[in-house]
């Protein structure tokens, strides 16, 4: 009974691709408040910001009475639209001589802004982190504020982005999932700098010409709200290394920005040796502007870095303080709502210890803070949008080209303040050879071109463009657990007329096995230390410019995954390290060691362990045997597979005219032939446990419980079996009920029991495959004979459907048109009604017809 209801709940889920499931609202950690990089934060001496993770109400739109309260980061599973509300106040005097800013470091799906009530800001989407200036006029001097937040999450096949089929993606969920805070710069200040490099004549190599804009002084705030003025004003600039606390620059000037419209005050710093910044060396200036009274106090002060990196392109090469640049790249994914600002600082120390050079942040928009760190700790980055296998059709849709180019231009807006951001991306697993994905990028790549001239343009593709038409600086290609000698054994990337730099954008290797004896076991750590390891030289000894590996760190997913081995938490085992950085595997210690030039290690060979359940050769002897007993001491039950096997127009007849058939061999025969169905597709199931083609297959239907059930099955065989076996005796029972109803509609009168024996009877050649399943697991990995074999169980498949219908147009006594036109029929309206359902609901069919296509080129 418990398997029957499990059965009946994935029927549902099959027909159901999304449910509305409880509402549920979790608080994830935050240490914000402790964090004391002011050179992240803004924070100066006249500078401040103020907490806003703390004191709000959630409710839904319609049912404000119901409220929860709740701190930030928070995330929730509800498709509704949810109110966040929070009370806050500003001093008066701080209102009175300060900007405000709104900021929010990243929230998620499409939000709008509420002050006092009135609309401040709508969020298209996603987690891009963006600020608000928050006018005046709309914020209460004498009592509190309320900020409300209107948030809705429903990520759908072909509009968002991220798309709701997603493949090894980080967990996604709605919410406000980073910090928020209130910023303050005074009124009576620096509006910002602008500067530029300039050469300089010796003893000097360059100067640094610097323009410092202040606020429109046209009219001063009241002067008893500004401490010490006496109508003079002196600009205070200081300049310092990172690495080096002695000044640079220091110099003071008397100013009078007063009835100034746009007031600047130029100057210059020479320099006898630029510092630039490096992988080996990230060194910055840190520039300090302030505006004082000329006695000591300090209207205000800016205080920034100024990175100095000479990256670019040239030809087909990438150069770095004008000297060739291969990347070393890794890529960096967290689940959304990590919010740990010592652990994403270790983690950007781990990976800088490592030996890479840059951090690719794929699949989601990075926390700022991330971001921040590369520059600090010597990595590059690159950035892009998360999208991954979007299907050709949606590529042609100017609707959602607009909607890719808007996030484009927002993420350029807000990570373009990171001068160590090299490139920015369209996406992952785009089709080498299809003309809509290569257009799609290239209006992409046009719209990042645009909108940040100096940084470079990437997408990362299956399979090697041959042909130059595609308009992006860098060409990735994806390497999934393959030989990247058989990926890549016709890339030469030598044309002269070709534009492209090329690299390894995405080399993934699962490790669900774990430690083992050596790298033949597939999917091990030392399997993944061999494929990197090969990926390394391979690098070194062509004309790829680099590699990036993916992923630095195991996480969680939507997804129940199949590819990177089955965890019932969606727990993706494609990290160098775990989830907790623990640095003892051999993939991470070898890698470390090819990178940073240190001591050989050696990766054992060991042998090949791949695990044939035992339980596969065990199931099928039982069968057998049962059947063999069976045939060899029933003289009937012999006689009547006989007949049923070589002349089933005859047995058939026999059943219509009541001639004797024992029930009892019917019913053994059902659970025989039940079990080698099973088997079958348990077999089945477990060879394409970590599939690719199979995992994106079952993800194109777009729902999270229906994939996690079928992973479960695909990595339990004994589970598997039974659910199987189960659903293939109520399939008999059922396929018998409908034809038995459908006897009605025919003058011939058919019991049940005809019809029940004949759907048994009918599929008698299931009992001649028991001796091929004892050996069927192993064959199919040697992957010599698998198109052989499917063909033969398709082709055994279409005969049992023969023979069962044979059967049917024999005791209804009807022409046999008559029954193959009507099964067809019923066959074409069930394919159809189920495919337009799947299609309309969740785009399947672009999804499968997209991962066919990838399969084919990986």
């Amino acid at each position: 009974m418990i398997a029957i209801r499990h059965l009946t709940l994935v029927f549902f889920l099959f027909f159901s691709v999304s449910s509305i499931a409880q509402f549920k609202i979790t608080q994830a950690p935050s240490n914000f408040s402790q964090l004391n990089d002011s050179l992240f934060t803004g924070v100066t001496h006249s500078r401040s910001i103020t907490n806003l993770n703390d004191g709000w109400k959630v409710f839904f739109v319609e049912e404000p009475e119901n409220f929860t309260n709740v701190s930030f980061p928070v995330n929730f599973t509800s498709k509704r639209p949810v109110i966040f509300e929070k009370k806050f106040e500003i001093e008066t005097k701080k209102l009175l001589t300060n900007f405000v800013k709104l900021n929010f470091l990243g929230l998620n799906y499409s939000a709008e802004i509420f002050v006092n009530n009135a609309s401040v800001y709508k969020h298209p989407g996603g987690t891009i982190p963006f600020s608000i200036e928050l006018p005046s006029n709309i914020l209460n001097f004498e009592t509190s504020n309320t900020l409300r937040i209107k948030l809705q999450y429903n990520l759908d096949s072909d509009n968002t982005i991220p798309l709701l089929q997603r493949f090894v993606f980080p967990k996604s969920l709605g919410g406000i999932l980073r910090d928020v805070y209130l910023s303050f710069r005074p009124k009576v200040g620096l509006k910002g700098f602008d500067y530029k490099i300039e050469p300089d004549r010796r003893p000097y190599s360059n100067r640094i010409d610097f323009k410092v804009h202040f606020e429109e002084l046209t009219e001063l705030v009241n002067d008893s709200l500004i401490e010490n003025y006496d109508d003079r004003f002196k600009l205070e600039a200081l300049l310092t290394k990172s690495n080096d606390t002695s000044r640079v620059y220091f110099n003071i000037w008397n100013i009078n920005p007063v009835n100034n419209k746009n007031y600047l005050k130029d100057f210059y710093v020479r320099l006898r040796q630029l510092t630039t910044w490096s992988i080996d060396s990230p060194s910055s200036y840190i520039i300090s502007l302030k505006l004082t009274n000329g006695d000591g106090y300090i209207y205000d002060e800016l205080r920034e870095m100024i990175t100095l990196v000479d990256f670019k392109k040239k030809g087909k090469k990438l150069l770095l303080d004008e000297k060739s640049f291969e990347t070393k790249g890794v890529t960096y994914i967290r689940n959304e709502d990590y919010n740990d600002y010592t652990q994403i600082e270790n983690d950007i120390k781990i990976i800088k210890e490592s030996g890479f050079n840059t951090i690719r942040f794929s699949k989601t928009f990075p926390h700022p803070y991330a971001v921040y760190l590369c520059k600090k700790y010597g990595l590059f980055s690159l950035i892009e949008l998360p999208l991954n296998s979007v299907p050709e059709r949606m590529t042609e849709d100017n609707n959602f080209i607009e909607r890719a180019n808007s996030f484009v231009k927002r993420t350029i807006n807000y990570y373009d303040l990171y001068p160590t951001v090299i490139g920015y991306g369209v996406g992952g697993s785009y089709l080498s050879n299809s003309p809509y994905h290569l257009d799609f990028v290239s209006r992409i790549s046009e719209t990042i071109k645009e909108s940040s001239n100096n940084k470079l343009s990437y997408a990362s593709f299956i399979g090697i463009n041959d042909k130059n038409d595609v308009d992006v600086d860098l060409y990735g290609v994806e390497i999934y657990s393959s030989d990247v000698n058989k990926v890549l054994e016709n890339f030469s990337g030598d044309d002269p007329g070709d534009s492209l730099i090329y690299f390894i954008s995405e080399a993934s290797y699962p490790t669900y096995k774990g430690a083992t004896n050596g790298y033949l076991n597939y999917h091990s750590f030392e399997g993944q230390a061999k494929f990197f390891d090969d990926i390394i030289s391979y690098t070194n000894n062509s004309n790829l410019q680099g590699f990036v590996f993916n992923t630095m760190f195991d996480y969680e997913g939507d997804f129940s995954p199949f590819y990177t081995g089955y965890s019932k938490d969606n727990y993706y085992n494609i990290g160098i390290l775990a989830k907790d950085g623990n640095k003892s595997r051999i993939s991470y210690n070898l890698i470390k060691s090819r990178l940073s030039a240190g001591k050989n290690i050696t990766v054992p060979i060991g042998n090949n362990s791949e695990d044939a359940p035992l339980f596969f050769i065990i199931a099928a002897l039982i069968l057998s045997i049962i059947i063999a007993l069976l045939i060899n001491s029933k003289r009937k039950f012999r006689e009547d597979a006989t007949r049923a096997l070589l002349r089933p127009y005859n047995f058939f007849a026999d059943i219509r005219d009541q001639r004797i058939l024992t029930g009892f061999h019917s019913n053994i025969l059902m659970f025989l032939l039940a079990g080698s169905n099973a088997l079958i597709v348990t077999i089945l199931l477990y060879f394409l446990k970590n599939n690719i083609l199979f995992d994106k297959f079952l993800i194109s239907f777009g729902n999270y419980n229906f994939t996690a059930f079928w992973s479960n099955l695909a990595w339990d065989p004994q589970k598997a079996f039974i659910y199987a076996y189960i659903s293939t005796i109520i399939l008999f029972i059922c396929i018998s009920f409908f034809v038995h109803l459908s006897s009605f509609f025919v003058k011939t009168k058919v019991l049940y029991s005809s019809v029940y024996s004949v759907a048994i009877w009918a599929f008698l050649p299931l009992a001649l495959l028991l001796p091929v399943e004892a050996v069927l697991y192993k064959v199919l990995l040697t992957q010599s004979f698998n198109h052989i074999i499917y063909i033969v169980l398709a082709l055994a498949l279409i005969w049992t459907i023969q023979r069962f219908l044979k059967g049917i147009y024999v005791i209804f006594d009807v022409r046999p048109l008559f029954v193959y036109s009507y099964a067809f029929l019923v066959l074409v309206i069930l394919v159809l009604g189920t495919g337009l359902y799947f299609q309309y609901t969740a785009s399947a069919f672009d999804y499968i017809s997209l991962a066919i296509k990838q399969y084919i080129l990986l």
